[in-house]
């Protein structure tokens, strides 16, 4: 018998017939329920300061507009909060990488602006 934690909560995975059930305790609320495919669809808050918003935007997300009907945006004072899943985090954390190797460095090396920018991006997906 294998056991997940979910939520806080014990959830038993059963195998019967080669068909894999999940049972998952009482208390647990409904609304906490996954099948096991919505797990990559988690969403994340990503908290990006007004610098690393203004360059997202300007270079990412402006040029994109399926993308931009996707995210959920909020500002509280100077701060950006930035509700995305997985998928969406990863393609920018992919895009922030790709544009870190072609203009991130200068020629001794050395982060520039825009490369210290890009870096705080990628941490932040």
């Amino acid at each position: 018998m294998e056991f997940l934690w979910i939520f806080g909560k014990k959830v038993k995975i059963i195998k019967i017939q080669g068909i894999f059930f999940i049972e998952i305790s009482k208390e647990l609320p409904e609304a906490s329920t996954h099948t096991i495919n919505n797990f990559k669809k988690q969403k994340m808050r990503i908290r990006l300061n007004q610098n690393q918003m203004n360059y997202l935007y300007d270079n990412f997300i402006k040029g994109n507009t399926c993308l931009m009907l996707k995210l959920r945006i909020d500002k509280k004072e100077n701060v950006y909060l930035i509700v995305v899943n997985d998928d969406i985090a990863d393609q920018i954390r992919d895009w922030a990488n790709l544009q870190l190797q072609r203009k991130g460095f200068d020629r001794h090396y050395k982060l520039t602006k825009e490369g210290e920018i890009l870096d705080m991006l990628i941490d932040a997906f």
